[in-house]
């Protein structure tokens, strides 16, 4: 019915590796560098612990154990394992980690796993349903220059009373003197 037999298998598989070209002689294919296809960023693995600062101009991930403080340009993610004692800052900062600490960011994002001990000041503050914030919660006003791109936006707001940058980690901006001084 079908007409297959062993002889015309071995008569294929033979064709097939005359047909081939030897490995060496293949061209090799190689994909001009890009920056589109460029994946940049710092990852903190659940198995490794951290004491000491870590700042990046590209995003970081923290799964695992920092004591110390994180900045990012772009965005900071604390994963379910990540677990932060000391202050981050980030344009997009997400937790669904622990975080206890400072918190500053254009956006800030709270996961349902997530748990922040602290004051945070951001521009967006969002707390998905499970979320836990202890802290104080201060608005920071957006960057209205049109021109300003998003990796620009940290130091924009710099130059406003409302410091977001990696540079004033640990340092208190006027309204948290303020704060301080109304306890």
């Amino acid at each position: 019915m079908f007409n297959f037999s062993k002889s015309d298998e071995k008569t294929d598989s033979q064709n097939t590796v005359t047909k081939s070209l030897p490995v060496e002689s293949r061209p090799k294919m190689e994909l001009p560098p890009s920056e589109g296809r460029v994946v940049r960023e710092t990852v903190i693995t659940p198995d490794t612990v951290l004491s000491g600062s870590v700042s990046s101009e590209s995003d970081i991930v923290i799964d695992g154990t920092v004591e110390g403080d994180i900045s990012s340009q772009k965005s900071v993610r604390i994963d379910n394992h990540g677990n932060i004692t000391g202050n981050v800052v980030g344009h997009k900062v997400v937790v669904n980690g622990y975080l206890k600490g400072t918190c500053r960011g254009h956006s800030v994002v709270i996961m349902a796993r997530g748990r922040v001990e602290g004051d945070i000041f951001a521009h967006e503050l969002s707390i998905e349903r499970g979320g836990i914030f202890s802290g104080s919660s201060h608005h920071v006003e957006a960057v209205t220059d049109n021109n300003t791109s998003a990796q620009n936006t940290l130091p924009a707001l710099a130059s406003e009373d409302n410091v977001i940058t990696p540079e004033f980690i640990g340092k208190e901006t006027p309204e948290e003197k303020k704060i301080r001084r109304n306890k």
